[in-house]
């Protein structure tokens, strides 16, 4: 599934690498604040494999947004994508499933884990290179990569786009997602 005003290209991933310090970047305690300020659209409803080892989650409100092809698909008023070549998920400190194993079945007898879990911490090892990013329900996923690349993005409820990339951490390039800014801001407005 890919969504057009949520997706940023690969090519785009690619062309801005080496501009990296144009990029807002994020410390740890920054992320662990915006996942408080947006906890409460924090909680899993939905995971499912895009293709290959990429696997994403979908969280708070259900939102309608547009699809390259022109169709409308549901997503999550926040939706987390691993799109590291490897990550492991561990249930109880047990390897349940890898991006080497992962299937759609499988992910189907993983959603008990996920279904209803909040997402509570993501954080930054950079002497390991790797992301852990916790979910209630004491579920943890390990993602790390050899190369320069982005091995997960997060798109918040205000249409921000965090990604983590192995060398640098955190970082916005700009990207946001329209339909999630569009919902959050008259979401916004009705509440005051």
């Amino acid at each position: 599934m890919k969504i057009s005003a949520i997706s940023r290209s690969k090519n785009s991933q690619t062309q801005s690498r080496g501009k990296m310090m144009d990029h807002h970047r994020f410390s740890n305690p920054e992320i662990a604040t915006l996942l408080r300020e947006f906890s409460q659209d924090l909680v899993c409803w939905k995971i499912g494999q895009s293709y290959g080892s990429i696997v994403y989650f979908e969280f708070g409100k259900k939102l309608t947004a547009p699809m390259e092809d022109g169709n409308a698909a549901i997503v999550g008023s926040a939706t987390l994508v691993l799109e590291a070549d490897e990550w492991t998920i561990m249930v109880g400190g047990e390897k349940v499933c890898d991006s080497a194993s992962v299937t759609e079945i499988k992910l189907g007898e993983l959603s008990p884990f996920f279904m209803g879990a909040h997402l509570v911490s993501l954080k930054y090892k950079p002497s390991l290179k790797e992301c852990h990013i916790l979910f209630s329900h004491n579920v943890r996923i390990r993602l790390c990569a050899e190369a320069d690349e982005d091995i997960c993005t997060l798109t918040f409820p205000n249409g921000l786009i965090v990604a983590c990339n192995s060398e640098h951490g955190f970082y916005s390039d700009g990207s946001h997602s329209e339909p999630h800014a569009l919902v959050y801001s008259s979401h916004r407005q009705t509440a005051t």
